[in-house]
């Protein structure tokens, strides 16, 4: 079987961080509350990214851009646009959406934890709602060629680069004590 097209996404654990000052960095800015695709939540305004907490992960983030540019063969990112966070406690959700005006966007995860229960981000199928007629009811085991959707379970330190052509969303948080935190920015 050949492949026609294929989505890439980059995922790489950023573990070597220091995930305590990075997550207190966006606890601290829950000043404003923005509404985008967030449903309920915490949505903070753009960061400050010379900020010394954000420094390490920002160039992390600019690194692997550039090396991920070369492996897909196109023109190199040169800088992070915007950086937020979004906390989702119980109930939380955020809606489809895209990143218009972005080459590449992203989310990390500097949280404690991340049980199974606080929110799957969800990456839709560019094809979905012409998959949906004829393909929604025919799958005998889900994989990539045949799925609508497919889910990424958020862990503690995970980095996940990809399109900002791709339309995404994040699950309910279905858990009552855990409250899903991630850092959200656009690339050009």
């Amino acid at each position: 079987m050949n492949n026609l097209f294929e989505i890439p996404i980059k995922s790489l654990s950023l573990d070597h961080l220091d995930l305590k000052t990075i997550r207190d960095y966006c606890l601290s800015k829950t000043d404003d509350n923005l509404h985008h695709s967030n449903e309920g939540g915490w949505h903070s305004n753009y960061f400050d990214l010379t900020s010394t907490e954000l420094k390490p992960l920002c160039q992390d983030i600019i690194d692997i851009s550039k090396s991920f540019c070369d492996e897909l063969d196109v023109k190199q990112v040169t800088h992070i646009q915007n950086m937020w966070c979004i906390l989702n406690k119980y109930s939380h959700y955020n809606r489809e959406h895209i990143h218009p005006n972005s080459f590449f966007s992203g989310v990390f995860y500097p949280g404690e934890e991340y049980p199974d229960d606080c929110g799957a981000l969800s990456f839709v199928h560019p094809a979905n709602k012409e998959m949906g007629y004829d393909w929604d009811d025919t799958q005998i085991n889900f994989n990539k060629y045949n799925s609508l959707v497919m889910n990424i379970k958020p862990q503690r330190g995970m980095l996940l680069i990809f399109p900002s052509y791709i339309s995404h969303f994040v699950h309910i948080n279905r858990n009552k004590d855990i409250d899903r935190l991630v850092i959200s920015f656009n690339l050009k």
